[in-house]
């Protein structure tokens, strides 16, 4: 089984899981405040460059599925705005998009952490400097990585349900309410890929878990909008059977949001 590169290379229209952690455990959020500040300073150092699909906060770590956008005419305006020596390198030609965004999130660290330990009267760093990313190269992953991060919280312990957790994105799924969480471009992303076959349905009574099989794909087609969001909902509130199986979670009994 090869290795996995953590640490891939950001390239234009693609679609990635972020995520990192505290140095030494430490909690990178003590208030509700602290989350939304957070979230606030990701909006400011990356929300121009990223479509951000899926979210999780947890106390010590974080995760992110974002898709990054295309360099266009209006992302160089707000490249430009950023005033870094960073932005003016990569508007030079001098350094790469993927350098870049690393500048960004470094940004992003830095003001987190001295607001943060200025207001908990403490030192030192708080994330730890290497963040990890994976570029995602199908729908099968980009969707085991929603499932994956709406499920965070539950797999730590912190709620039995999927939204009882208010420091994530799977409200905004199925909310109806205006959200910087890119819920429109997952379901269009989910529309131009194959359409999901049904689980198998022929079981046996000694081994019923079985018809929660991960799904798999079948011919190109694509879905009505309200078809496609309605599908993707779907597999999101029945995203706990297939962890139940497939990650060996053990959850409560799923009540729609």
């Amino acid at each position: 089984m090869n290795k996995v590169n953590y640490w891939q290379t950001f390239e234009e229209n693609q679609t990635y899981h972020i995520y990192n952690r505290s140095v030494s455990e430490t909690d990178l959020y003590r208030t509700e405040d602290n989350y939304r500040y957070f979230l606030k300073q990701w909006q400011k150092y990356l929300g121009n460059y990223m479509e951000v699909l899926a979210y999780c906060l947890m106390l010590n770590h974080f995760h992110f599925l974002t898709t990054i956008k295309p360099v266009n005419e209006p992302i160089r305006a707000f490249i430009q705005k950023e005033n870094t020596v960073a932005a003016s390198n990569f508007l030079h030609k001098e350094i790469t998009y993927n350098i870049f965004l690393e500048d960004q999130f470094k940004r992003l660290f830095s003001s987190y952490s001295l607001a943060f330990n200025k207001q908990h009267q403490r030192r030192g760093a708080l994330f730890q400097k290497r963040f990890k990313r994976v570029q995602l190269h199908n729908i099968e992953s980009i969707i085991d990585k929603l499932y994956y991060i709406h499920h965070n919280p539950i797999h730590h312990g912190f709620t039995v349900f999927y939204q009882g957790w208010d420091f994530s994105s799977y409200a905004a799924y199925f909310s109806g309410k205006p959200t910087k969480v890119a819920v429109e471009a997952m379901m269009d992303m989910f529309s131009t890929f194959t359409e999901l076959s049904k689980p198998m349905e022929t079981q046996t009574e000694v081994q019923p878990q079985t018809q929660h099989q991960p799904q798999t794909f079948t011919k190109p087609r694509r879905f009505s909008k309200r078809g496609n969001q309605e599908k993707l909902l779907d597999i999101l509130k029945g995203s706990h059977e297939k962890y139940k199986i497939d990650r060996g979670y053990e959850l409560l009994d799923f009540n729609d949001f």
